[in-house]
């Protein structure tokens, strides 16, 4: 839905031009006048499916086994080992020695250390699911992680003409890899992703709990939100952006007040040395992976030369997003290429992101869509940019791959220059008030 800033109006693009989409949620017209872009979608579609069928098995015995034996090594296992201690021990959240005699217990045995790295407030939301068994919080995790990601395809993805548009959109989404990366290490990638097509959704809407609410997954990890107020601060929602600044201090105190105020200092020298790590690629299973901090490491190595490269190229990121949302946030279909540009652009600039992360890249590639269905002469721009994105993502969930560049850095940024260019080029449209 549109609003004319002007007028006031609730606006709407036409219904025929709404419904005019294909199978797959492309526009229709894609196979006629982009023969090359339908074969390559085609193409990519063929390539993928082997391995998105193997990632599936992948997902069913993973979790058979976490149901049926010891924990094995994935990152729910900090998220879970976090709402335990946080029930036995709250004072010992963020102590080595506490996690690695709680994870013994959960592994049957010594394992690598998996580290809660995330703030305080993770924690509360993660001690329902400690209250389980592990294998059966596995479980429901994974549940909830489908939810998120139908639930988000729901309200962002283009409903195709006919029936049996969501058995369309099942057949697609496994074969991003990202998203069966994501349901195996148990991430919270896809709690962001829903939290962000609410944001969309409400993005008109009045009141700033709301839209509040929706952002609050991804305090969860802080190294993704910045962008994310940067465009609220270009949106001028002032309250929106107090809130989401203060719920999770809100939300953290009791952590605090059951954990002791040493706590705070415990997290702050954990990310502290987290960031050092990641600085210096000495971190054990944290690194800086797809970000531009990943991209300058990759080309120069770690040290001051790629920091500050790195530092330069993420104002750069920071700048070309505030340049595109400098008057707020559009009432035409340019909305759809800002919106998508945010979680693009938060994935990049972050100093710590991994393939998983990119699983918010579906709300980029949905509202891309809606764009070019509205935008005829835009779509040719778009099947590039959405073959690029699914490539460099897939790429970038193979850590043999991943050794040889960071491919999901790579795309990434072709995307970033990409969506600017769509929104300069793009003229304001603003359809005639309906009724």
């Amino acid at each position: 839905m549109l609003r004319s800033a002007r007028a006031g109006h609730a606006l709407a693009p036409p219904a025929s031009s709404r419904a005019r989409r294909s199978s797959l949620g492309v526009p229709v017209g894609f196979a006629r006048r982009l023969p090359l872009g339908f074969l390559a979608f085609l193409l990519t579609g063929v390539l993928t499916l082997p391995v998105g069928i193997f990632g599936l098995g992948q997902i069913a015995l993973t979790t058979f086994r976490q149901l049926t034996g010891p924990a094995e090594i994935v990152d729910f296992v900090a998220f879970y080992a976090a709402g335990r201690l946080l029930l036995d021990q709250p004072s010992h959240l963020y102590d080595a020695a506490a996690w690695v005699q709680l994870q013994a217990v959960m592994h049957a045995g010594p394992e690598l250390l998996l580290q809660f790295w995330n703030p305080p407030h993770t924690a509360v939301f993660m001690a329902p699911l400690a209250m389980l068994p592990f294998g059966v919080a596995y479980l429901v995790w994974l549940l909830v992680n489908l939810a998120c990601l139908g639930g988000a395809c729901y309200l962002l993805a283009p409903r195709p003409a006919g029936p049996g548009h969501w058995l369309r959109w099942a057949l697609v989404l496994p074969l991003f890899l990202p998203v069966q990366l994501g349901l195996i290490m148990g991430q919270l990638s896809f709690t962001l992703l829903f939290g962000f097509a609410v944001f969309v959704r409400l993005a008109d809407r009045p009141g700033p709990w709301r839209q509040a609410a929706a952002l609050l997954a991804w305090t969860t990890k802080p190294q993704l939100l910045p962008v994310l107020l940067l465009a609220l601060i270009c949106m001028r929602r002032w309250r929106v952006l107090a809130l989401v600044c203060c719920l999770p201090v809100v939300l953290g105190l009791p952590v605090v007040l059951v954990g002791g105020p040493a706590l705070l200092l415990d997290y702050v020298h954990l990310a502290s040395g987290a960031g050092s790590g990641v600085l210096t690629a000495e971190a054990v299973h944290l690194g800086s992976g797809h970000s531009v901090l990943g991209l300058t490491q990759w080309l120069l190595g770690p040290g001051w030369t790629a920091t500050a490269l790195a530092v330069v190229g993420t104002a750069a990121v920071c700048v070309l997003v505030a340049s595109v949302w400098r008057t707020g946030l559009h009432a035409d279909t340019r909305r759809y290429v800002q919106l998508a540009l945010l979680p693009v652009a938060a994935f990049v600039s972050s100093p710590h992101v991994l393939a998983y992360d990119a699983v918010t890249w579906l709300a980029s590639a949905w509202l891309l869509l809606t764009f070019a269905a509205e935008r005829p002469t835009a779509r040719r721009g778009v099947v590039i940019l959405l073959l690029v994105g699914w490539w460099g993502a897939n790429l970038a969930a193979f850590p043999e791959v991943n050794a040889i560049a960071p491919w999901g850095a790579f795309s990434a940024v072709f995307g970033l220059v990409g969506m600017a260019w769509l929104c300069c080029r793009a003229t304001p449209v603003v359809y005639a008030a309906q009724g």
